[in-house]
């Protein structure tokens, strides 16, 4: 059987850098665990697929993002996209995605433009932007008085994105 080719591009240098990293970090840590275990089970096929990984720095920049995911899809040929980390840069390669049928597994993109927009190639593993702080607020309006009932949110734009708060 051949290997499941699983590919992302990271940002290890830029803005996002420490994410990046994390991100990375993580991403080998599994890989590792894949590798101890001699595969990924399939049970289509009752046997094991082993898992490579391809990934190229982003530089936390939307065109070098565009670029190594172009290069992930036609050059290196993954079967699985993983998504960059940041709203800006996942919806800066969610239609090539789109374009080339690709699943992306989406674990930093949180804006809500990517489900808005039709991007069902991404698979959310996070909540949109716009549900982040609806429990906190269901709770305060449950627990203060009507007199005590006041709040502030503070956010920032990620790259331009629109805000839904």
């Amino acid at each position: 059987m051949k290997p499941i080719k699983i590919g992302f591009p990271v940002s290890i240098t830029g803005r996002y850098s420490i994410q990046g990293k994390e991100s990375l970090q993580g991403l080998l840590l599994w890989h590792s665990r894949i590798k101890y275990r001699n595969g990924i089970f399939i049970p289509r096929d009752n046997t094991n697929s082993k898992v490579e990984l391809k990934y190229y720095d982003d530089k936390s920049n939307k065109s070098k993002c565009i670029e190594v995911t172009r290069e992930l899809i036609i050059e290196d040929k993954v079967d699985l996209l993983i998504g960059p980390y940041s709203s800006g840069l996942s919806m800066a390669i969610a239609p090539l995605t789109k374009q080339y049928n690709r699943v992306v597994w989406n674990y930093g993109g949180a804006t809500d433009e990517i489900t808005e927009n039709g991007y069902n190639n991404f698979i959310n593993a996070i909540s949109p932007t716009s549900d982040y702080y609806k429990g906190i607020i269901d709770l305060f309006n449950v627990q203060a008085s009507v007199n005590d009932r006041k709040v502030a949110i503070v956010y920032a734009r990620d790259s331009g994105l629109k805000s839904t708060l």
